[in-house]
């Protein structure tokens, strides 16, 4: 039985409906879907990219600024 599945398109909608509250930009690019981090689908530049982006976006909400560039040497 292949549950693992369902779980991880739960997890990729549940991070698509926070960055969706959270006013993430890109949210309603067609390439953010339910196969966002899927390795079938999407190329793993793609997928890199995607999380580095979302991960810029997230610091920024965090340090309520926006920088032009995070250091990440200071986590």
């Amino acid at each position: 039985m292949s549950s693992s599945m369902p779980l991880k398109q739960t997890s990729t909608l549940l991070l698509l409906v926070h960055l969706y509250i959270l006013n993430y930009p890109y949210v309603n690019n067609t390439e953010y879907d339910h196969d966002l981090f899927n390795p079938r689908i999407r190329g793993l530049r793609d997928r890199t990219k995607a999380m580095e982006d979302i991960t810029y976006f997230l610091v920024r909400q965090i340090e309520g600024g926006s920088p032009k560039t995070v250091n990440f040497a200071s986590f």
